[in-house]
């Protein structure tokens, strides 16, 4: 065998070696080894890869560690910022979270409300500062939540509204409100609007009252155009119904018609003279008077004036002083008064009393009235005007007689203010008596006519005829109805007349006879040309011819037109023969009177 294996060559060797027996192991090593290098080599190169990352890891995490200090540092900056400006803001601030949780409130806000931070465990949420009432509570509560939803699904919109709030002291503020988003904060803007909303409403209130005297204006204007006619209509009846008494003898049986239809006129002449009185276009006279029959006359009035519901309850008692009043002006008083009272009833059904007496004041007593001047102690007629409606505090008593104080505006009345006016020109005073629910009593307090027979009386002229036949006057009607009765009154006083149909007709006629027309009776409304432009007229043919102007307006609304432009008389219609005799003889003074 070892011959055999000696006869093998190397080459052969080999072979067998290398199917046999694989690699050599010297060949082996040498692959091992380079395969080492490689792993050992790969393995270096991807610690020095690692060590390279790492350091960029590093690097990058430094800048940004300093990039978020940097916009931790710039947040902190902008919060600060932002904190000083709201509480640095002129107006009242606060934030608060997502839930509505107040978080901040600022110096402003704790000097406009007096809440702060340390009142919140009870005030946890901005609608807790709302007026209490349940509804402005609900509609706060609900806008809220519905902006706060909005918001945080990216809505940019701001929250925008008007709200009453409810001060710490109890006090209530309408304030406008604004809130924004500002991430999951909520900064919100309180912007106090009271004073503009005072403002305002005052404003509303004086143009409102504005309004009222221009209404009252133009009722002023339309009652003096309807008691023109309405006193012209007036005129005929009463004036016939006056001849017809003064032609019928005693025993006549009609005279006792006649007698009703003259005293049927007197009321609706009267009734006219109210409705002027309301519009404030009545003229000023102070005569004594009996308080209730001045209000009784007036019952018809107040009762339609007012609600259906209103039960009118009058008591007069009989042997009540007179006193010295200007009629017009006190029933202005009375009606305004009423007028605050059956707004005081309301809707509902209620009674007003309106009652007279008489009293003894002493000084304790009068002290405690509404007066302009000190009154003297003595003895006073009241007029009590009662109410069971909604009354009054004692704030709210010692307001009313401010001038454009109200609680409500109705659009009537002259206001409390005047009627205090026209009661202390009547050298009276006023009490007010009130309670909340209990009805309110305003007592008019004025000075009794202590000596009936001091009060002058006013002279009366009876009805005369044939004393003035040589007398000559100028009668200027348009109406026909006026004009026949004019011509027959006057010459029932036994005087000739002439008659003109208008102002022009009245010049003409006027400069044929001026030498013998020894007075003018003129009337103001007439076509063509009117009393006022007649009467200039007139005066330029003769300056010194007595005119008495004759019409339904009242006497203050006609006589200043002619105040400097000679001597001038008034008579109102409608007027009777005895009051026509009264004026001619004074218009006429010593030319009538030496033909007597």
């Amino acid at each position: 065998m070892e011959d055999g294996l000696s006869k093998i060559s190397e080459a052969e060797r080999a072979a067998i070696d290398q199917k046999w027996m694989g690699t050599p192991l010297h060949a082996l090593s040498r692959e091992i080894l380079w395969g080492l290098g490689y792993v050992v080599a790969g393995t270096v190169a991807l610690l020095f890869l690692l060590v390279l990352w790492n350091r960029s890891l590093r690097g990058q995490v430094g800048r940004k560690t300093e990039e978020l200090y940097t916009a931790l540092d710039e947040l902190r900056e902008s919060e600060l910022r932002l904190m000083e400006l709201i509480e640095h803001s002129p107006l009242a601030t606060g934030v608060c979270d997502e839930k509505l949780k107040i978080l901040l409130l600022n110096r402003r806000f704790v000097e406009t409300f007096g809440y702060t931070l340390e009142d919140l465990p009870n005030l946890e949420q901005w609608w807790h500062f709302c007026h209490p009432d349940p509804e402005d509570q609900q509609r706060s509560r609900e806008a809220w939540a519905m902006f706060v939803a909005r918001a945080l699904a990216g809505d940019t919109e701001t929250f925008s509204r008007e709200i009453r709030i409810q001060c710490k002291n109890g006090a209530f503020r309408v304030v406008e409100v604004a809130s924004a988003p500002i991430g999951n904060r909520f900064v919100t803007v309180f912007n106090d609007v009271t004073a503009r909303k005072e403002a305002e409403e005052k404003q509303r209130r004086l143009e409102e009252q504005m309004r009222h005297a221009q209404k009252l204006e133009s009722l002023g204007v339309l009652a003096g155009g309807i008691a023109h006619d309405f006193n012209n209509i007036m005129m005929a009846i009463l004036g016939n119904a006056d001849l017809a008494l003064i032609e019928m003898p005693p025993t006549s049986p009609g005279r006792k018609y006649m007698v009703e239809i003259e005293k049927a006129s007197l009321k609706a002449a009267g009734l006219c003279r109210q409705m002027l009185a309301y519009a404030g276009a009545q003229n000023f006279v102070m005569e004594p008077h009996d308080i209730g029959v001045v209000v009784h006359e007036m019952q018809h009035m107040l009762e339609v004036s007012m609600s259906k519901k209103i039960h009118f309850n009058l008591l007069f008692p009989e042997n009540i002083p007179p006193v010295m009043i200007d009629v017009a002006q006190l029933q202005q008083v009375v009606m305004n008064l009423v007028i605050n009272a059956s707004e005081a009833v309301g809707e509902r059904a209620g009674t007003i009393t309106i009652a007279t007496a008489v009293m003894d004041c002493d000084r304790d007593y009068l002290d405690m009235v509404r007066m302009d001047t000190p009154l003297p102690e003595g003895r006073y007629v009241t007029l009590a005007i009662s109410d069971d409606g909604c009354g009054m505090n004692h704030q709210m008593i010692d307001r009313i007689f401010d001038p454009f104080f109200s609680t409500k505006f109705t659009g009537r009345g002259l206001g409390l203010a005047a009627v205090l006016g026209i009661v202390h020109s009547h050298n009276g005073a006023i009490k007010v008596y009130s309670e909340p629910e209990k009805g309110t009593t305003f007592k008019v307090l004025l000075p009794a006519v202590k000596d009936m027979a001091a009060v002058p009386k006013p002279p009366v002229s009876e009805p005369s005829s044939a004393l003035h036949a040589d007398i000559t006057l100028l009668l200027v009607d348009d109406e026909p109805a006026i004009q026949t009765l004019g011509v027959r009154m006057l010459e029932r006083l036994g005087f000739q007349v002439l008659v003109a149909n208008d102002g022009v007709e009245a010049v003409e006629v006027f400069k044929v006879h001026h030498e013998k027309i020894a007075c003018v009776l003129l009337d103001m409304t007439m076509p063509r040309m009117d009393g006022e432009s007649a009467f200039l007229e007139l005066r330029k043919i003769k300056l010194d011819v007595p005119i008495i102007i004759a019409s339904g307006y009242s006497e203050r609304d006609v006589v200043p037109r002619f105040i400097n432009k000679g001597p001038v008389g008034y008579i109102e219609k409608p007027y009777q023969m005895a009051t026509l005799a009264s004026k001619l003889h004074e218009a006429l003074g010593e030319f009538s009177s030496g033909n007597n």
